[in-house]
């Protein structure tokens, strides 16, 4: 289930040329919304270019410079109307909520713009804690290298902007395409962009600006799209980092690994990992739960406690109290460690929560990395069951087509193995402080194979599983049979290009 938008300055909409060319839009992607900016007129008669453009309804700022129309499936409410702002509630049948819609046509001049922040930041707390998107022309950027051309400094200008998002707790919604929205000359500018609140990328789980050919106009339409799925996933097991700081993980561990196989050398490993993966499993669900529920309980609890002690200040509500902020200040650091882990950051120093810092990087990361439509046997894809059903049959194909036998080889490309090498050093086996080495080695926030066990996993219960990795380690240099999850990976598709339209635009990477 998706949502899509159009957000264009389109200076003018009266023209034969611009209606087609909006038409033509909005019939090749399917919009549910349009805000088009600047229509240049004067007396809108919102039916009529309505049922011109498809949609059902239409409404305006109090200056005629935002329109704002929508299909029958959605209802809508004017929430508030300046010269720069139409705010609308828009609810449907098949939305969990009513979402709310920040339409932008910011003024030319930094003085004039001191009204819209202030009407912005008025917006964000009566919006607090719902799905909130902004969108426009805002006539400023947010970074130094989102301007080419031109010499005037604007630096302060920016900063207004940068603090009015931050402020309405914001989070750029990034792009696809051309970096600049705005072309004059050998002058161009970012100066269009959807922004989202934090509670809007909770309903959506991807959202995807994309910057479409200028028409008509020197600003890009923005074609946004949100899509939410309602259909469950399969889940895959992952080592959680937070679950090494329960004080039963490692009893629960022990319990599971200490178990018998009757199995030796790299069997043995790769049925303990089984084991335990399937133990980890109901062990998070019973003591886990919903993380974010369970966090929300516990802050509800210590704010009890700490008000029952201010009541009545006895030894045993100050226990208590103690107690429901230590469960609270475990249960932080717990959802940091999740939103650090998904966010896969190295760079970030320990201090502060930095909790939003990873939802935020989470959700552009999710932003980036979704293919909406791709270009398969002459027709555009767009629905994700086809998408995902041609890539796996592109993949698979050229993954199992013929192959180049080594046998062809000329043993002379070989090179050959110097003098100094003591071939013996060679051929010998692994010490166990070699294994121990190799081991941590490894960044322990590395992200985990396909059997879902990370590296930090081995480290904090090295005193536990050492016998058996050092085991399978030399099984596997005395060139034993390797089990079938050894050699499994997980294959990444990475651009080879910006804007990849087909597979072939796809370099598949083993990890």
């Amino acid at each position: 289930m998706s949502i899509t938008s159009i957000t264009w300055n389109g200076r003018g909409m009266a023209n034969r040329a611009t209606l087609a060319h909006l038409r033509s839009l909005i019939r090749d992607h399917r919009l549910d919304f349009l805000g088009f900016i600047e229509p240049m007129i004067r007396t809108p008669d919102f039916d009529y270019f309505s049922r011109r453009l498809g949609f059902h309804s239409g409404v305006g700022n109090i200056s005629h410079k935002i329109f704002f129309f929508h299909s029958r499936d959605y209802t809508c409410r004017v929430l508030r109307d300046t010269d720069q702002v139409l705010h609308v509630e828009l609810s449907a049948a098949h939305l969990p909520e009513p979402i709310f819609h920040t339409l932008v046509y910011a003024k030319c001049n930094r003085v004039g713009r001191h009204d819209l922040w202030d009407t912005l930041r008025e917006i964000a707390e009566s919006v607090e804690g719902l799905p909130w998107m902004v969108s426009g022309d805002f006539n400023i950027y947010l970074h130094p290298d989102e301007r080419v051309g031109g010499r005037t400094d604007r630096s302060r200008e920016m900063c207004d902007f940068a603090q009015t998002v931050a402020d309405c707790e914001l989070i750029d919604a990034g792009y696809e395409g051309e970096p600049f929205t705005w072309v004059r000359d050998d002058l161009k500018e970012r100066l269009d962009r959807a922004l989202v609140s934090e509670a809007w990328s909770k309903v959506f789980a991807v959202t995807t600006v994309t910057h479409l050919t200028r028409f008509g106009s020197d600003h890009s339409p923005l074609l946004i799209r949100c899509r939410f799925s309602s259909t469950p996933r399969r889940t895959y097991f992952r080592f959680q980092n937070m679950w090494v700081r329960h004080h039963s993980f490692h009893d629960i561990v022990r319990d599971s690994w200490l178990q018998p196989t009757g199995l030796f050398g790299m069997r043995i490993l790769e049925a303990k990992l089984g084991r335990l993966r399937r133990r980890l499993r109901q062990w998070n669900w019973d003591v886990f739960g919903n993380l974010h529920q369970r966090l929300s309980a516990a802050q509800s609890a210590h704010v009890e406690a700490e008000r029952a002690y201010d009541l009545d200040p006895t030894r045993e509500n100050r226990t208590a109290m103690h107690r429901c902020h230590a469960e609270y200040q475990l249960r932080l650091l717990m959802e940091e460690d999740f939103w650090k882990q998904k966010a896969a950051v190295r760079w970030v120093a320990e201090g502060e929560r930095n909790t939003r810092f990873f939802q935020g990087f989470v959700r552009q990361k999710r932003a980036k990395s979704y293919i909406y439509s791709i270009e398969a046997d002459g027709s555009s894809l767009t629905q994700e069951s086809q998408i995902r059903e041609s890539a796996v049959a592109h993949f698979q194909t050229l993954f199992t087509s013929d192959r180049w036998s080594l046998i062809a080889l000329t043993v002379s490309l070989f090179p050959t193995i110097p003098p100094s090498v003591d071939l013996v050093d060679l051929c010998e086996l692994p010490s166990r402080e070699e294994v121990r080495d190799a081991v941590f080695g490894i960044d322990p926030n590395s992200v985990s194979g396909p059997d879902g066990f990370s590296s930090l996993f081995y480290q904090v219960c090295w005193d536990i599983v050492e016998p058996d990795v050092e085991e399978a380690v030399l099984d596997f240099f005395t060139g034993h049979w390797m089990p079938d999850s050894f050699t499994a990976t997980s294959v990444v598709l990475t651009p080879k290009r910006p804007n990849p339209s087909s597979w072939s635009d796809y370099r598949p990477i083993s990890l």
